[in-house]
């Protein structure tokens, strides 16, 4: 869909507002609210009605989804900066120039497929037909329209000589009644002008005294405002501050119930602690029996203390462990009691105290905020009596100004009679004249170049030609076919990771179960010999491996399809504005992962097992024997054999003797060591890209744009300029213009087109030779010399030529010589 995306703002509204490219907002270039200039000389046919827009939003669009070009234009430096949107009323043309069509037979196809590229083959065809009528029918339409401004233009130039005539007749007629009426009228509208100015003058006095009024007053209306809206946000302040205090309040009535259960509490513990300290001089008999009251006082206590988790709990304590034996320790726990209670009320009692200040403040701040309000309704009070005075000052004002105009209308009413005599004949006079001298004069002239001119214009209208339409596809989008080699890129790679990844998982898989069941030999030997069957002895591993392999395989499938293809998509989404894509699950790739993914677990489980379970019993609960050795190659190469330790040797012999090991082991370090070698040779060899282009292939280390608008003495200057630079080793004039090469299945190519002025110092500048052999090629009138890049996206050879196309869509054909 090409549908806009909007990053920030929003869409225009009216008709001098513009979207802009997202990428103008990148290093804030541009901000919304700043205004955007389209100069006159890059609107010559002008198309639009205004030049000056105001920014209000940044958007992508999937008609450029390349972020780091947006296509070329021979307008400028030849590339094309940013994209812009305006509405539609801000044009000022009567057909549109460009079209975007969609296709139905391609809204269940995906991009990039043959498929899709038939299709649209087939829809460009079709549409070419379509069009081929419309050609004549636009011509026909353009010429009628012409046609009828150039009669409209024919009319006027008739009418203008018949003025011509007619102006000479009225001139006679006109200037006789002219001078016997001036200087009386001249005299009474010298009078009446100078009572009305003089009325004017003071009205005027007025009207500027009041107007200074006003602009006074607005102004202390506006600051009464802000201090109104000063005080509005204040209220919701109020507001909060008297629900902290009802908080405050209703905390600082709970802390003093606290306080109350204290005091009374203390007041029990006094007598319990008489109680006790009585006990002391009884006997055991009769300690046993006060003990009980003892008890009693300390529920009584426990009921009375405050809720608190450390005064109950201590309670408990002593209730659970009051003994004869240990009344001693009881009566010093119950001195910590009171130790705890008098902490609890003096930590009660100071919270009341804070939470009484934290009140009086809230209170200050509500009574504050109340006589600002006063203060403000005091100034309202004070401006709208002001306002009264000054509408009476405009009242009066206004009356004097309807005085003046009736009096003005009175005395026009007494020049009415002279001066309409004289201005009707002073009109005619005036108007003929000027239109028979500038007539005479001016028009003549210009009437006969009109003329040519509208004829010149009838014949250009009728020798125009049928329109031609220029079919563009998504192809002709800046990063549309890169993008798709880009994911062939990726696929290239997809390709071979998978199959190094499975080669890994299977020897992984074949040394884990090998060692697995070797190390469970003696145990499959048991379960042979208590009687179970070879399958049910196999479950046992085959339903671990299933396990691993199933669990392993769908999570792969799962880092495939999903993750992996996010990690991809993220990192070229600063290349490409891609917002809607999707990953999804493809069941024959699912299903060969699977396969392979039990092959190497299950089916090397099956493998491995094969021998031990066709083993007897007697034959695994024994120690396996080792495997034996034998003479290897290097040991009939004596002169080598001879000199090696013998560490060395058994080292040699063990290689060769599990040669499943050695194997896993040779090919998991060459596996790692290509992978390794592979991004350090991706990493030099991008990393020497720029260098060598700029140090190498192109060898000049500034270029200097002439305007094309530029005057002889602004280039003299220049060149006056240039000399003085001693240090300047040599120079090159050129011309450039960017052009387009396309090719079916190929991204749309910008080809910049150079030609010196002088092609012999060309090879200072630039260095043309042949990458293989080195040989040197010479720009002569053969034909163009281009890069090996672009012979080779356009299949092309010396002898052959190359079709570019301009921004007008016209095509040269350049031979490559």
């Amino acid at each position: 869909s090409n549908q806009l995306t909007l990053i920030d703002g929003k869409f225009p509204q009216e008709k001098n507002e513009i979207l802009l490219d997202n990428n103008a907002a990148i290093g804030q270039k541009y901000k919304i609210g700043d205004s955007f200039d389209i100069l006159l000389k890059d609107d010559p046919d002008e198309q639009l009605k205004e030049h000056r827009f105001k920014i209000v939003g940044f958007v992508n669009t999937s008609e450029f989804i390349d972020q780091t070009k947006r296509g070329n234009t021979n307008v400028g430096n030849g590339s094309i900066d940013y994209f812009a949107f305006l509405p539609t009323e801000a044009f000022n043309m009567d057909a549109y120039g460009r079209m975007l069509i969609r296709f139905r037979n391609l809204n269940d196809q995906v991009a990039y497929t043959a498929t899709y590229d038939e299709l649209m083959v087939k829809n460009e065809t079709q549409l070419k037909q379509l069009l081929a009528p419309r050609k004549k029918e636009r011509l026909k339409e353009i010429q009628e329209k012409a046609l009828k401004e150039l009669l409209a233009n024919q009319k006027k130039i008739d009418d203008a000589n018949e003025q011509i005539t007619d102006g000479k007749k009225q001139l006679a007629d006109a200037k006789e009644q002219l001078e016997s009426g001036e200087v009386e009228l001249a005299t009474n509208q010298s009078k009446f002008d100078l009572e009305i100015e003089r009325a004017q003058t003071e009205i005027s006095s007025q009207e500027k005294q009041l107007n200074l009024a006003q602009a006074e007053l607005d102004q202390q209306k506006k600051m009464l405002e802000e201090k109104q809206r000063e005080l509005d946000v204040n209220k919701g302040k109020v507001e909060a501050l008297t629900e902290q205090f009802t908080q405050l309040n209703l905390q600082k009535e709970q802390l003093e119930a606290v306080v109350q259960q204290l005091q009374e509490s203390m007041v029990l513990y006094q007598e319990m602690m008489q109680y006790a300290n009585q006990l002391a001089n009884l006997s055991p008999e009769e300690k046993v029996v006060a003990l009980e009251g003892l008890k009693s006082y300390l529920v009584l206590l426990g009921q009375t203390l405050p809720t608190t988790s450390e005064l109950q709990n201590l309670i408990t304590l002593l209730l659970d462990g009051l003994t004869v034996e240990n009344l001693d320790l009881a009566i010093e726990q119950l001195k910590q009691l009171e130790k705890l209670m008098n902490e609890q009320y003096i930590q009660a009692q100071t919270t009341i105290s804070q939470l009484e200040v934290q009140m009086n403040e809230l209170a200050n701040a509500k009574e504050t905020l109340e006589a600002g309000q006063a203060q403000i309704d005091a100034g309202r009070v004070e401006l709208e009596t002001a306002q009264a005075q000054i509408k009476s000052g405009q009242t009066q004002l206004a009356q004097g100004k309807l005085d003046l105009a009736l009096e003005k209308q009175k005395g026009q009413q007494q020049l009415t009679t002279a001066k309409s005599d004289l201005a009707e004949g002073r009109a005619l006079y005036e108007t003929n004249l000027a239109e028979f001298e500038k007539l005479k004069n001016e028009k003549l002239p210009e009437l006969e170049k009109a003329q040519k001119k509208l004829n010149q214009e009838r014949e250009k209208v009728m020798a125009l030609k049928a329109a031609e339409y220029t079919l563009v596809n998504r192809d002709s989008n800046p990063g549309y076919i890169e993008y798709k080699q880009n994911a062939n890129r990726i696929t290239s790679i997809a390709t071979v990771f998978p199959t190094i990844f499975f080669l890994i998982a299977a020897l992984v898989s074949l040394t884990t179960m090998s060692r697995m069941i070797e190390e469970k030999r003696v145990e499959i030997g048991t379960y042979k010999a208590l009687g179970y069957r070879n399958r049910e002895v196999a479950l046992k591993f085959l339903i671990y491996a299933l396990a691993a392999g199933v669990s392993g395989t769908f999570l792969g499938l799962a880092f495939g399809f999903y993750i992996f293809p996010m990690i991809i998509i993220n990192a070229y989404g600063q290349l490409y504005s891609i917002t809607e894509f999707s990953t999804p699950w493809y069941w024959s790739y699912s299903l060969i992962g699977l396969v392979v993914g039990l092959f190497c677990t299950v089916g090397i489980s099956l493998i491995v097992l094969r021998v031990d379970l066709r083993s007897t019993p007697a034959t695994l609960l024994r120690p396996k024997a080792p495997k034996a050795g034998k003479r290897i190659l290097i040991e009939r190469l004596t002169f080598i054999w001879r000199r090696l330790n013998f560490n060395q040797k058994v080292t040699m012999r063990n290689l060769f003797r599990y040669k499943a090991r050695m194997l896993m082991t040779i090919f998991g370090i060459a596996g790692c060591t290509a992978m390794i070698l592979t991004g350090y040779g991706l990493k030099n060899s991008i990393g020497d890209i720029v260098p060598i282009q700029f140090s190498q292939i192109w060898t000049y280390q500034g270029i200097v744009s002439f305007d094309k608008e530029a005057i002889e003495e602004q280039t003299r200057a220049y060149q006056t300029t240039l000399e003085k630079f001693s240090h300047l080793e040599a120079t090159l004039a050129l011309a450039s213009e960017v052009f387009t090469a396309e090719k079916k299945g190929q991204n749309m190519q910008d080809v910049t087109v150079y030609v010196p002025e002088n092609p012999v110092v060309l090879p200072q500048f630039f260095l043309m030779n042949d990458r293989k052999s080195g040989n040197t090629y010479e720009l002569t009138d053969e034909g163009a010399v281009i890069n090996e890049k672009l012979a080779k996206i356009l299949n092309v050879s010396i002898g052959q030529s190359i079709e570019l196309k301009n921004a007008d869509k016209e095509v040269f054909k350049i031979k490559v010589a």
